[in-house]
C-alpha cells in the first residue's frame, strides 16, 4: 500500500472514530427546509421563522424556539435556546404549517455552558427514527480554568463526550441514554490539505459527504495557486473524480457547505465573485456575488442561501438571508432575521 492510500486509510478511520457523521441531514442558514424545498425554517434569538423560499415571504414566526432541527411529515422539531446559559435547552413540536406549538419537552442538560456571552450551543443532530425523535449532539471536556492548568492536564487531549437523547414527539417524554467518552484524536491529514471554511470555523484535511470521502490539496511547486478537488470511495479507498481549482493566491480560502456536497471559490478576498462547483460530481455548476463574509452558504435546487450581516453597532449586527439563482448569478429576495451579538471570525489555522 502506497504512502498516500495508507494516509487516506487512517484519515477515514479517524473521521468515523471522532463522529464525523453528526452533520445535519439538511443544509439551510439557520435552520432547515422541506422534502419539497418549497418552505425553510429558520432561527432568530429569540423566535423560529417560517420563509416560503421562492419569494421570502415570511409565512408564519413562534417565539417557542430559536432552532429548527428536523422536519417530517407535518410536524417541526426545534430546540428552544433561551436557558443556553445555565446550560440546557428544551425541544419543541411545532406544526410546520401554522407554529402552533404541540408539545414542549423538559430542560435538558446540555453537558457544557458558554464561556462566554457569544459562545454558540453545541451542534445538536435531530432525525424522526420511527415514532422518535433521537438528539444527538457533542461536547468537550477542554479545560476552561482561570488559573494555569495543571501540567497532567496540559498533556491530556480532550475527551469529547457524545450525548444521546431520544422524545416523544406526542407526549415530550425525554429519555436520557449515558453519555459516551471518545478521546479526541490528533489531526490526520493528508500532506498539502488546503484549509478551508466549513460550519463557520476553519477546517482542514478531509470530510464526509455520502458514500464518498473529499479533500482540498495544493500542489507543493506551484506555492498554492494551484489546488485540486479529490473525492475518493470511502470503501476501496479508490479515487474517483478530481477537478482543478484555480486560485488568485493563498489567502482565497476555499469555503464547503455545511451538508459537503458544495465547494466555493472567490476570484479574491474582495470582489464578493465566487465559483461554486459540486463536490460528487466534481465539475463547476455557478458564478455568483455575495456579500463580504458570507456565513452558512448552502445551496437547495437551483438556488443558493447565505447570511449576510450588516454592523449596527460596535457589537451588533443585522443578519439578512438571501437567495441568488446559481444560473444567472442574480438575487431574488432577502429577509431580515433580527439582530445579534458579533462574534469574532476564528483565525486561520497556521
Amino acid at each position: 500500500m502506497s504512502f498516500s492510500s495508507l494516509t487516506r486509510t487512517i484519515v477515514l478511520f479517524a473521521v468515523f472514530a471522532v463522529g464525523g457523521l453528526l452533520a445535519r441531514s439538511e443544509c439551510f442558514p439557520k435552520g432547515v427546509y422541506d422534502a419539497g424545498a418549497r418552505v425553510g425554517y429558520v432561527g432568530e434569538d429569540t423566535s423560529t421563522k417560517a420563509i416560503d423560499l421562492q419569494s421570502g415571504k415570511i409565512l408564519w414566526s413562534s417565539l417557542e424556539a430559536n432552532s429548527p432541527l428536523c422536519i417530517s411529515r407535518g410536524i417541526l422539531a426545534a430546540a428552544d435556546y433561551k436557558t443556553w446559559k445555565s446550560g440546557q435547552f428544551t425541544v419543541v413540536i411545532l406544526d410546520s404549517q401554522t407554529g402552533k406549538l404541540r408539545v414542549r419537552s423538559r430542560p435538558i442538560a446540555l453537558g457544557q455552558s458558554p464561556s462566554s456571552s457569544v459562545d454558540p450551543p453545541p451542534t445538536v443532530d435531530a432525525r424522526f427514527e420511527k415514532d422518535r425523535l433521537v438528539l444527538r449532539w457533542e461536547s468537550s471536556s477542554r479545560y476552561r480554568g482561570g488559573a494555569a492548568p495543571p501540567v497532567q492536564q496540559v498533556n491530556t487531549l480532550p475527551a469529547k463526550v457524545t450525548h444521546i437523547v431520544t422524545m416523544d414527539p406526542v407526549t415530550g417524554d425525554v429519555t436520557e441514554r449515558l453519555p459516551e467518552v471518545t478521546k479526541a484524536s490528533s489531526d490526520v491529514v493528508p500532506p498539502n490539505s488546503v484549509s478551508y471554511r466549513r460550519l463557520n470555523e476553519w477546517q482542514k484535511g478531509p470530510w464526509l459527504v455520502g458514500d464518498s470521502s473529499a479533500n482540498i490539496e495544493s500542489d507543493a511547486e506551484d506555492k498554492g495557486s494551484k489546488i485540486q478537488l479529490r473525492v475518493w470511495d470511502n470503501q476501496s479507498g479508490n479515487l474517483e473524480a478530481r477537478t482543478n481549482l484555480e486560485r488568485t493566491g493563498e489567502e482565497t480560502s476555499p469555503y464547503v457547505t455545511a451538508d459537503g456536497k458544495y465547494l466555493l471559490l472567490p476570484d479574491s478576498e474582495t470582489s464578493g465573485s465566487w465559483r461554486v462547483f459540486s463536490v460528487m460530481k466534481p465539475h463547476e455548476i455557478g458564478h455568483v456575488r455575495l456579500d463580504p463574509n458570507p456565513e452558512d452558504i448552502c445551496i437547495v435546487g437551483a438556488q443558493l442561501y447565505y447570511l449576510s450581516s450588516i454592523s449596527v453597532t460596535p457589537k451588533t449586527k443585522r443578519v439578512l438571508i438571501k437567495a441568488v439563482d446559481l444560473a444567472s448569478g442574480r438575487q431574488l429576495w432577502e429577509q431580515s432575521l433580527g439582530e445579534r451579538q458579533i462574534s469574532n471570525m476564528p483565525r486561520l489555522p497556521q
